[in-house]
């Protein structure tokens, strides 16, 4: 069985005009001066819903619910269904989605969480970038100079709300040599008509190692029923782009995101709300040895620093 909602009852005191208790109605046992349950009407304002769960998937798995302010959470799973990839608070779960290139699906409606389509862009395993390491996980996105890809399809009112701010974060790779090749844009775009708008991405000019942070923000149309697109344009770049674990949220919320060892099936890697990352070693016997944490570093160093190490003895 499952829980769809909780409810409970604010008691509500017998009182007078004046605010006073009207001590005419006599106390009950268990009920005080309270007016008693309205068990025949559980749409009454007294009753209040602290959790509302909104969504669950094939399994009967809780992937969105409410909380009795109104505020919406969500999770999304990958990895054929069997890991939580996506926890966000403060979003629907239309309106946020991640993906660090490795849950790549293919073939089907969708690439990534049942959402996100690679259009242009490829898959890059790190055997073949450069020799150099990625983000989190074992793949990187690429965008050819002059192309666009990773597109986000949505339709205002539904999937996301009606004049609303959101953001887009990724990080982009910077090779020991400097990036010059120009900056990259988000399109949005009217299915419809087609007609669309740029914004450029801002990027943190603090260097994590050979990786940078990128965001931009946009605002949905105040018009319901509008079909979009979302992509990234490397139209004005001159150099090819690699980047890695790009999310879109509502501004405001607060997302975590998990990347996942496919053969152990062990969390590799943890993005924070900030989209910074840690990382997880283990050992032979799948035990944890070793974290390590993302910090601020310059260009050609390693961005990432020890930051615990765990040593099993065993007794002999």
């Amino acid at each position: 069985m499952t829980v769809k909602s909780t409810h409970y009852f604010e008691g509500v005191l017998s009182q007078n005009n004046n605010g006073s208790i009207n001590t005419t109605v006599p106390p009950s046992a268990g009920k005080g001066y309270f007016y008693d349950i309205n068990w025949n009407n559980p749409g009454a304002s007294s009753w209040k819903t602290p959790l509302e769960n909104t969504l669950y998937d094939s399994q009967w798995r809780v992937l969105e619910s409410k909380d009795i302010s109104g505020v919406y959470s969500c999770s999304k799973r990958g990895y054929n269904d069997e890991h939580v990839v996506v926890s966000c608070v403060g979003s629907r779960f239309t309106e946020c989605t991640y993906s660090g290139a490795e849950d790549y699906i293919g073939g089907s409606s969708y690439d990534f969480l049942s959402e996100l389509k690679l259009g242009n862009a490829t898959v890059i395993h790190k055997d073949n970038f450069h020799g150099k390491e990625t983000h989190t996980g074992e793949n990187v996105f690429k965008i050819s100079a002059g192309s666009n890809g990773l597109v986000y399809n949505y339709q205002t009112g539904s999937d996301l709300e009606v004049d609303k701010k959101y953001i887009v974060v990724l990080w982009q790779h910077v090779p020991s040599t400097g990036y010059s090749g120009g900056v990259p844009e988000l399109i949005i775009e009217d299915v419809q008509t087609s007609l669309n708008s740029s914004i450029d991405f801002i990027s943190n000019e603090t260097a994590f190692g050979n990786w940078k942070r990128l965001e931009c923000e946009f605002t949905t149309s105040s018009s319901a029923s509008v079909l979009k697109k979302v992509y990234i344009s490397c139209a004005n770049c001159s150099e090819d782009f690699y980047f890695d674990d790009f999310r879109l949220q509502p501004v405001g919320s607060v997302m975590e995101a998990f990347v996942y060892d496919k053969k152990t099936d062990r969390v590799t890697a943890e993005l924070d709300v900030d989209n910074i990352a840690s990382k997880y070693y283990y050992d032979d016997f799948g035990r944890l040895i070793k974290t390590e944490r993302e910090v601020p570093r310059p260009v050609g160093v390693d961005g990432f620093v020890q930051s615990s190490e765990i040593i099993y003895n065993v007794p002999k």
